[in-house]
């Protein structure tokens, strides 16, 4: 798509996330950096920047980034729960406490107008895995996989749920979504035969 459509970015947060998953960090660097050489606002391309270095583990660099994106927009319509991870990881617990009442206020309020969709429990999910609320982020991550979150390597490899992935049902969701994927594949390959 980037290819046939370079100014489409909308594809780099999911081709970002590939590279992320599959840890070529080097090919997502080289991609972003080239775009942001040319646009160097570019609020996707900030973020995904940002986004790479957080699962990286270079939380300073990633907050460099995301603040970036913040004073070009706005924390809500910025990488809100992004940030707020790394205030938290900084100790900085009242700021980050601030942007995690932020974001349950809108994702709970979404979810109680009959929203489906799985980002809303999925971001609650990693809100209070990082503020260590075990039972009520798996139950948030149950919502989300109901609602159709599949991205079993995404939700692996995610540094926000760090505190839940040693929990025996997070190990249980991601079990069943693993096989949910394996038959979907199946499906797939013998419908394509």
């Amino acid at each position: 798509v980037l290819e046939l459509m370079p100014e489409h970015t909308y594809v780099l947060k999911d081709l970002t996330e590939l590279y992320i998953v599959t840890t070529q960090y080097e090919k997502a660097d080289s991609l972003l950096l080239n775009i942001l050489k040319k646009e160097p606002e570019n609020l996707r391309v900030l973020f995904c920047l940002g986004e790479v270095r957080l699962f990286k583990g270079d939380l300073s660099e990633a907050k460099k980034y995301f603040q970036k994106v913040i004073s070009i927009t706005t924390v809500e319509y910025g990488p809100a729960i992004e940030y707020g991870y790394i205030l938290f990881k900084e100790k900085k617990y009242k700021e980050a406490q601030k942007i995690f009442d932020m974001l349950i206020k809108i994702d709970e309020s979404e979810i109680k107008k009959g929203m489906e969709n799985h980002n809303y429990p999925y971001e609650l999910a990693r809100i209070y895995s990082i503020l260590n609320k075990k039972d009520q982020a798996i139950d948030a991550l149950k919502i989300a996989i109901m609602n159709g979150w599949k991205y079993y390597l995404f939700t692996i490899a995610d540094p926000l749920l760090e505190n839940i992935k040693d929990d025996a049902r997070f190990k249980f969701l991601m079990n069943n979504m693993k096989i949910d994927l394996e038959q979907m594949k199946k499906k797939i390959r013998e419908s394509s035969i």
